[in-house]
């Protein structure tokens, strides 16, 4: 709500017009290399309070410009193949959600089994959120195709964020 804390190239009169200027200049570097772009919890309150989805904005002039990225809602499942020399090799099944159990003792690593109850099926798991980073396996039982029971490693990644919150020793973040 203060435009003084606004990175300088931000304050302009039509801020969210600028944000979304301001994404696609710091993206087109990376434009043929983007698969999606996923809302979160900032984002999906704009669009609640001011009716625009700046993201999707955003995906829609990259895609203008020649990027293959998608617009993905806030949670929800990419599927890769691989095609390693001729043979393919299995599906990777991601499941990805902007952020839930957020766990400010544990830094969100108590949502790995919440992750996997709630998707199972999933072989990684994507969250951000709460501004750590970090990795880690889980094992879970699965059955295969012909009803033997497997060992199968979940790979939970939590990616963090490049904003400084801490350094001015005040405001939101050192507050909470």
């Amino acid at each position: 709500h203060n435009k003084a804390d606004l990175l300088p190239t931000l304050v302009k009169d039509t801020y969210i017009t600028r944000v979304v200027e301001y994404g696609i200049e710091t993206l087109i570097p990376f434009k043929d290399n983007l698969a999606m772009i996923s809302c979160g919890n900032h984002e999906s309150s704009i669009v609640n309070h001011l009716e625009i989805n700046p993201l999707a904005l955003m995906v829609k002039e990259l895609r203008d410009l020649g990027s293959q990225v998608e617009y993905m809602p806030y949670q929800g499942w990419v599927i890769i193949r691989l095609s390693i020399s001729k043979k393919t090799a299995p599906l990777i099944k991601i499941f990805y959600n902007h952020g839930n159990f957020h766990g400010q003792v544990s830094l969100g690593t108590q949502a790995i089994r919440r992750y996997a109850a709630v998707a199972p099926d999933a072989d990684v798991f994507i969250s951000g959120d709460n501004h750590e980073r970090w990795n880690a396996s889980h094992a879970v039982y699965k059955l295969n195709h012909n009803f033997e029971q497997q060992i199968v490693e979940q790979i939970h990644i939590k990616t963090a964020t490049y904003k400084e919150e801490f350094g001015s020793g005040d405001g939101w973040a050192v507050e909470k």
